[in-house]
């Protein structure tokens, strides 16, 4: 009987505890709306990278090993499928001829369908591998600042997209590439396969658009530069790829990183702590540039060879295309001096090089 007097009296001291606790709260809490206001403008609501540093970096460094993942994996399928293909349209009956002979310049080789397939799925190879390499390195980092906990917070958000954009293209090439190798089978069967791509490509590239785009564009429209040239840069591709040569590579792949410059600098172009130019920005830009002059440069030494075997048409092309190519130089090059100028500007404002974080004291790095 003593023990079950002292369970029940134990029982009842708990109760009126959490009775009194929970007192406390109902007190705590503001009942009218004025009083829940000023309750709310008190509280302080810290950034995730404030209230959980080493949550914050474990998340994305578990982010950077599904991209990983992904890439590796995609990689090594988009290589055995462009075995098999190989294997295929090679043999008996296709027999298909990676560079056939020109029947109007005899002596002059092509490009084919199955040649440029071909390339095109070896550069989605490629891609894929870039990614998987990046994410590499920026898990490593995201797992020593979960450990070591830095003074300047990294952007590691900007690096996500960037690889997400990396991976879009590289998918994007890599169905490009499917389709133009089908098309030696039956061209209803590559229209079919072509509308079944296309539409995985336009539904996934939907919720870009909808999360990034309509922002993107009002800031584009703010920056005439870069709008500038997004318009060369893609003139100089198409007027490239209409009589695709050795040298339309270095144009391709120099558009490929313009336009995913564009895609970043146009929202991240300036530090979150005031106008400050990020200097990864600027080092794009002088790589950017250095792209472009190189184009000019093969596009220019490298159609010399063909020169015997070239139509008008395709000299007027070429020549089109180091124009638009010499063009984009100039424009991305006073992007860079812009800024440069808002670079030195601002060190100007900032004589200690670091701008503080209202409220918090929390400096952002590149």
């Amino acid at each position: 009987m003593d023990v079950e007097a002292k369970d029940t009296r134990h029982r009842k001291e708990d109760t009126d505890a959490t009775l009194a606790i929970d007192e406390k709260r109902k007190s705590a809490v503001p009942t009218t709306s004025y009083s829940a206001t000023a309750y709310a403008r008190q509280s302080v609501v810290l950034a995730p990278w404030e209230s959980d540093p080493r949550g914050y970096y474990t998340t994305f460094y578990n982010q950077f090993t599904s991209i990983i993942m992904i890439s590796t994996f995609t990689g090594g399928v988009q290589a055995a499928v462009l075995s098999f293909m190989n294997d295929i349209l090679s043999n008996d009956p296709l027999n298909a001829v990676l560079f056939p002979e020109d029947a109007r310049n005899p002596g002059r080789r092509i490009y084919s369908a199955y040649s440029l397939g071909l390339m095109l799925g070896l550069l989605a190879v490629a891609l894929n591998l870039t990614v998987a390499a990046i994410a590499a390195v920026n898990a490593a980092l995201a797992c020593h600042f979960s450990i070591h906990i830095p003074i300047h917070r990294p952007t590691l958000e900007a690096r996500v997209v960037f690889c997400m954009i990396l991976q879009f293209i590289a998918s994007g090439v890599a169905g490009i590439s499917l389709v133009m190798l089908c098309y030696k089978f039956d061209l209803a069967f590559t229209i079919v396969a072509a509308v079944l791509f296309f539409a995985g490509i336009l539904i996934s590239g939907y919720h870009l658009v909808a999360l990034f785009g309509s922002r993107w564009f009002t800031e584009l429209r703010g920056q005439p530069l870069h709008s500038i040239s997004i318009a060369v840069a893609t003139s100089a591709f198409l007027v490239d790829v209409i009589s695709p040569s050795p040298s339309s590579w270095f144009t391709i792949s120099t558009y490929g990183i313009t336009i995913t410059y564009h895609m970043l600098a146009v929202l991240h172009n300036r530090s979150s702590e005031g106008n400050r130019p990020r200097r990864l920005a600027l080092f794009a830009v002088v790589v950017m540039v250095g792209c472009w002059v190189g184009c000019v440069i093969l596009t220019t030494f490298l159609g010399s060879q063909y020169r015997s075997h070239e139509k008008q048409w395709e000299s007027i092309l070429r020549w089109v295309t180091i124009g638009l190519a010499a063009f984009e130089s100039v424009v991305l090059f006073t992007i860079g001096v812009f800024d440069a100028r808002a670079m030195r500007k601002w060190r100007r404002a900032n004589p200690r090089g670091v701008s503080q974080h209202s409220g918090h004291g929390v400096t952002q790095s590149e």
